[in-house]
């Protein structure tokens, strides 16, 4: 895959929202009307989204954000999915280890804090006919959720409440995420994201399963590839590139 062309840095531009369904939503059903390095972020979500359909817990007071992404700066070519997802959940990393916390990548578009989750991703392409528009690019952030909030979520999770015993401005930390986010577009270079993503993820050369549209796939994790696939030799050495799936 050639690089991509470099571009120049832009600082995103924030809209804010009292209340939506679900900001992917909103950007999707609107990105054609809608500018490059536009996020948009909610107070809260009556529908928030996860990957493969899953629901997004969304009470007042965390980080519901989506970003808009369109050509020249993304292309079809761009292994989308993986590019766009693991370019947000670095620039999550980058916030909150300047913060002083360190947090972990867990393949394919979870932030973690030890075992438990404080943040997700969630890209989506957008087409119009076979006119590709550009992208979605959602993110959560757990910021001011307390316990009782927490536990309403369907697997361990936590915030930046709950770790550091202070409440956050949740926009400053949305404006800072985004900020990251761009400049990681407007960079030329996918291998220094890929380093990024490989020195954050602790399931690089564990046993792992992973449960994929076309079966489950089990093994030694032992890299990523150039395009943010997962991949996985089984006992008998083979080895799985594996585009997308859960990975336990």
């Amino acid at each position: 895959m050639p690089a991509r062309p470099h571009l120049p840095q832009t600082e995103p531009t924030i809209a804010w929202l009292d209340d939506v369904d679900s900001t992917n939503s909103y950007v999707v059903s609107q990105l054609d009307d809608l500018p490059h390095g536009l996020f948009v972020l909610a107070e809260c979500q009556r529908d928030g989204k996860g990957r493969l359909g899953r629901s997004w817990h969304s009470p007042p007071g965390s980080v519901y954000m989506t970003g808009v992404v369109k050509p020249p700066c993304i292309s079809p070519a761009d292994d989308l999915a993986g590019f766009l997802t693991l370019s947000m959940a670095v620039s999550v990393c980058d916030v909150l280890e300047n913060l002083g916390i360190e947090p972990t990548i867990k393949w394919p578009n979870d932030v973690l804090i030890g075992r438990e989750k404080i943040g997700g991703v969630l890209a989506q392409a957008v087409w119009v006919g076979d006119r590709f528009v550009g992208a979605a690019v959602g993110v959560g952030v757990n910021v001011n959720m307390g316990y009782r909030e927490l536990q309403r979520i369907d697997q361990p999770a936590t915030s930046l409440r709950t770790l550091i015993g202070q409440s956050y401005d949740v926009r400053t930390i949305a404006e800072e995420v985004a900020a990251h986010f761009l400049r990681k577009l407007a960079s030329p270079e996918r291998a220094v994201l890929r380093a990024d993503v490989v020195r954050r993820s602790p399931h690089l050369g564990s046993r792992v399963t992973v449960c994929t549209p076309r079966g489950t796939v089990g093994g030694l994790a032992v890299d990523l590839d150039p395009s943010f696939s997962l991949v996985v030799a089984d006992p008998r050495g083979a080895r799985h590139v594996v585009q997308t799936g859960d990975l336990r």
